[in-house]
């Protein structure tokens, strides 16, 4: 090309360029495609048609379609890169509740999956051993005889409990109130006062007496709850396989503890709060 050529104005493309630029594109396209087919990947769709055809199928085996998901957003192969991005993770199954559940389970029957009484016996033990703890090391702070509560009275004592949340009141005693405008019969008909008090004043869901001082190589500042935590985060991959969606979500978790990494909210109360993180599926 001349130099008279290169400095001269640019006319634009011909519509033969612009033919073959389109050939060219859509051959790139059909290229990846394949590719793309080879390796079993599919396109993003949430895929909630193929979810209530499977709801309604009830629990038959999600199969992979031509797609190369089970509509659930998953695809069969995960060995390889997807628009750049690697797959962190995978699901070991059918994605959603890893148990059907039948239409006479009450509440209670969905709060038990998590909640056990296995559980519920280790929380038992804990809190027995902990009141223990106190009784014979400041028997002058606990003078009411105590006994070690029974896997049902441990049961209505957090029944009591979730209640509460639900049933505002100023103070713990008005739930036993007897005056007529405060008073919540369920409360005085399933526990006495002094023992919900006591449950409650030794509540425990670890040793003390093994506890890791601050500063020691295995101290955990969470370690009064982390049984708790380490059960229920088990529980929950146990019991529901999320699918490809998913989102995180942050919430704010009164406590009275003391605990080194919590936070100090910036209100005329000056709660202080944990930060907890949890993973929620987009659609609920």
């Amino acid at each position: 090309m001349s130099s008279d050529e290169s400095d001269g104005d640019f006319e634009g493309f011909s519509e033969t360029d612009v033919i073959n630029a389109e050939q060219e594109v859509l051959a790139a396209e059909e290229r990846l495609r394949v590719i793309l087919s080879e390796q079993g990947i599919g396109d993003d769709s949430d895929g909630d048609l193929n979810e209530s055809e499977n709801e309604d199928e009830g629990e038959e085996e999600v199969h992979i379609d031509e797609r190369g998901d089970g509509g659930d957003g998953w695809h069969s192969r995960f060995d390889i890169y997807e628009r750049g991005l690697p797959h962190l993770f995978t699901p070991r199954g059918n994605t959603g509740p890893s148990r059907v559940m039948g239409a006479e389970k009450e509440v209670l029957d969905f709060w038990q999956l998590y909640m056990g009484d296995q559980f519920l016996e280790f929380l038992i033990n804990q809190t027995d051993s902990y009141a223990n703890y106190n009784i014979q090391h400041r028997p002058n702070h606990n003078k009411m005889p105590w006994s070690i509560p029974t896997l049902p009275e441990i049961k209505a004592f957090l029944g009591l409990t979730y209640q509460m949340g639900i049933n505002r009141k100023p103070s713990t005693k008005l739930y036993w109130s007897t005056d007529p405008v405060m008073v919540t019969p369920i409360f005085s008909s399933t526990m006495t006062r002094d023992r919900y008090t006591q449950i409650l004043r030794y509540l425990h869901f670890s040793n003390v007496a093994n506890e890791p001082r601050q500063g020691e190589p295995n101290y955990d500042p969470l370690y009064k709850i982390k049984p708790v935590v380490n059960h229920l985060n088990n529980k929950f991959g146990l019991e529901y396989i999320p699918k490809r969606n998913i989102t995180i979500d942050e919430c704010m978790v009164y406590n009275c503890a003391s605990i080194e990494h919590q936070l100090e909210m910036q209100c005329d109360l000056k709660d202080r709060c944990s930060l907890v993180v949890s993973t929620c599926w987009p659609h609920t």
